[in-house]
């Protein structure tokens, strides 16, 4: 475990200070959920990720859209991938997101690529594929990640039909409803 050298001392309601360069480190930002573990006499905070918890899950979806569509699929949460299908697992899983992916979840917006403006978006850092059609994984109150098809490359990018759109919309909605039950 990595010691920072920084003390913080509790306030009268309990509460501490994440530092913020700590915070920009681990990418920590307001409203994130923390999970705490106590282990022996440390306590030890972690970015909590309901998607990353339910991987077996959001492996499932992954292979069901990759065998349907044989298109290579990601499910990320906020940060990182946390499952895939048609690309080699040790490639992506629990690499990080781009800022353009996490903007695209944090807004809610549907993508698709489109021939007509030319804007390839870069789902997952320092790789080359190239997002297809991705949705938001996000009920009324909260955003969880995003589910998404890749290009197989980073050379060609092959258009979402519309039934490719539907059928991630659709993914999405469906975890995002399991995430509520």
């Amino acid at each position: 475990m990595k010691t920072t050298g920084i003390v913080r001392r509790i306030d009268d309601l309990g509460r501490i200070v994440i530092p913020k360069e700590t915070r920009r480190i681990l990418k920590i930002r307001e409203g994130d959920p923390i999970e705490m573990f106590i282990d022996d006499e440390q306590v030890i905070f972690k970015k909590y990720s309901v998607l990353k918890e339910l991987t077996d899950f959001s492996q499932q979806f992954a292979d069901i859209l990759y065998r349907t569509e044989q298109l290579p699929v990601i499910v990320c949460d906020m940060d990182r991938v946390v499952a895939v299908a048609g690309i080699a697992v040790k490639e992506v899983v629990n690499r990080p997101i781009t800022q353009d992916v996490f903007d695209m979840i944090k807004n809610r917006k549907i993508y698709v690529y489109e021939r007509e403006s030319g804007l390839r978006l870069h789902a997952i850092m320092e790789d080359a594929r190239f997002v297809i059609a991705g949705a938001p994984i996000a009920t009324d109150t909260d955003t969880f990640g995003a589910i998404m098809f890749l290009s197989e490359d980073g050379k060609s990018v092959p258009f979402a039909t519309e039934a490719d759109t539907k059928l991630i919309q659709a993914f999405a909605a469906y975890i995002s409803q399991q995430l509520l039950d």
